[in-house]
C-alpha cells in the first residue's frame, strides 16, 4: 500500500501486476495520479509499469500531444522511464467514445493489470455555481468503487485539495503545463477558454487556494 504522506491518498500495487493502464488525458487530475505512481515505482524499486491511456475527438482539441507532454515531464520528474507504450484511441465525436469497451480490450488481451483513473469530486453547488448544467453530476456525490480492477484515489477529493498537493510536493510546474479544458472545435475558442466547466472548476481551485 502506498500512502501519499501530502494528502489524504492512498493506494494498492500489487506485485502481482505487470501493467497499470493509467487513465491520462493530459488534465491535472490524471497528470497528478501518474506522477503518484511513477513516483511510488520507482522509491520502492517496483517491477510494474505503466501504460498511458488516452482518448482524442475530432470535434475537441489535440488530447494526444498534451497527454504525451504530461507524460514526459513526469518521466523528468522522477528520473526513470516507467512507461511501456501509450494506448491511444481517435473517435470523430467525443460522445462516441466508451471508456469500458476500450479497457474491457485491454485487460481480455493481458495488455494491462489493473487500471487507475483521477477522477475526482466536483465542488458543492455552494462553492462553485452551475447555471448551464454543465458539469458531470454523478461527480457531485461519488462513491467508492470496490473492484479488484480499478482504483480511484481521488473519488472524494475537490481540485483545490489536488492542486495543493501539486504545491505541498514542489510539483506545480507540472499542473502549468496540463489542461482540463473542454471546448469544442466550433466555438471559435482556444484551450484554456475559461468558460467550460473544467475551466471553471480549475480557476476555482487556483483561487481558493490563493495562486
Amino acid at each position: 500500500m502506498i500512502k501519499v504522506e501530502h494528502g489524504p491518498i492512498e493506494f494498492n500495487i500489487s506485485p502481482k501486476w505487470a501493467v497499470i493502464g493509467v487513465q491520462l488525458s493530459g488534465g491535472a487530475d490524471s497528470a497528478l495520479l501518474g506522477y503518484l505512481l511513477a513516483k511510488a515505482i520507482v522509491e520502492h524499486n517496483l517491477a510494474v509499469r505503466l501504460k498511458r491511456i488516452t482518448f482524442g475527438f475530432g470535434d475537441k482539441f489535440d488530447f494526444f500531444k498534451n497527454a504525451q507532454a504530461v507524460q514526459d515531464r513526469i518521466t523528468e520528474l522522477v528520473g526513470k522511464d516507467v512507461w511501456v507504450e501509450s494506448y491511444e484511441v481517435f473517435y470523430e465525436k467525443k460522445y462516441m467514445h466508451s471508456t469500458l469497451e476500450k479497457l474491457t480490450y485491454l485487460f481480455e488481451n493481458k495488455i494491462i493489470s489493473h487500471t487507475m483513473s483521477g477522477r475526482t469530486k466536483n465542488p458543492s453547488i455552494d462553492d462553485l455555481p452551475d447555471p448551464g448544467g454543465s458539469r458531470v453530476v454523478d461527480r457531485d456525490n461519488p462513491f467508492l468503487i470496490i473492484d479488484k480492477d480499478i482504483t480511484e484515489p481521488f473519488y472524494n477529493l475537490t481540485k483545490d485539495t489536488l492542486l495543493s498537493i501539486y504545491l505541498e510536493l514542489g510539483i506545480i510546474d507540472l499542473f502549468i503545463i496540463t489542461c482540463s479544458c473542454d471546448v469544442n472545435r466550433n466555438e471559435k475558442l482556444l484551450p484554456p477558454c475559461g468558460k467550460c466547466w473544467w475551466c471553471t472548476e480549475r480557476n476555482w481551485a487556483v483561487k481558493k487556494i490563493g495562486l
